[in-house]
């Protein structure tokens, strides 16, 4: 019984955290929405008022094109489950990775994917894992492996193991890695090894 009751506390610790995590993402989408919603009607009006020679006509198409996608990717993120199509509503772990990776496939750096479960060399194949389709998730995902496509210098690996209990995601990349003297501050605010002019700070 015990264990039964401590198996039922540990869903309900994680099913709280991305509870948790899917409500930080829909408030990022209500705040961002405004400031896009005026980006977009501003380059529309610049693209109005320009000659069809002007050179920087193809720039303020791209700032135009580029928040009509910003505001595609928060109508994701603020769609509540319930909403969601019942076809798409669950979808298998490497489905949703792919969608992660999607926006990245095309930098420099080879996204290889290994999914599959635990110990499968020799065994019985086990029914590939399936998960509710989360926005806030795949987000959160899609952050990592755009910094690991950012750092890599050819590849990177994404990684998908499973059991009957859990699935693992491990996200890698050949890059150079933290020098020595960041690795005790990992994980800690404001910490980067970006150049300055790449990193947003508060005056």
């Amino acid at each position: 019984m015990s264990a039964a009751l401590a198996a039922t506390d540990m869903v309900l610790a994680r099913e709280q955290k991305l509870h948790a995590l899917d409500g930080l993402a829909a408030a990022a989408a209500h705040e961002l929405g405004t400031p896009l919603s005026t980006i977009a009607v501003v380059t529309k009006e610049l693209e109005h008022h320009i000659g069809a020679d002007d050179p920087l006509r193809d720039d303020i198409k791209l700032l135009n094109a580029q928040a009509l996608r910003c505001r595609e990717i928060l109508l994701k993120l603020t769609r509540h489950p319930s909403e969601q199509d019942p076809l798409h509503a669950r979808v298998s772990v490497r489905a949703m990775l792919e969608e992660a990776a999607a926006p990245y496939r095309s930098g420099k750096a080879n996204i290889t994917f290994v999914v599959g479960p635990e110990g499968a060399e020799g065994g019985a194949a086990s029914p590939e894992a399936v998960a509710e389709r989360r926005p806030g998730v795949i987000y959160g995902l899609g952050n990592i492996i755009e910094n690991a496509t950012e750092f890599a210098l050819k590849e990177v690996t994404i990684r998908a193991l499973w059991n009957t209990a859990e699935v693992v995601v491990t996200i890698t990349d050949d890059g150079p890695g933290f020098p020595p003297d960041v690795m005790d501050s990992v994980g800690e605010p404001y910490v980067t090894t970006r150049p300055a002019e790449d990193v947003a700070g508060m005056s």
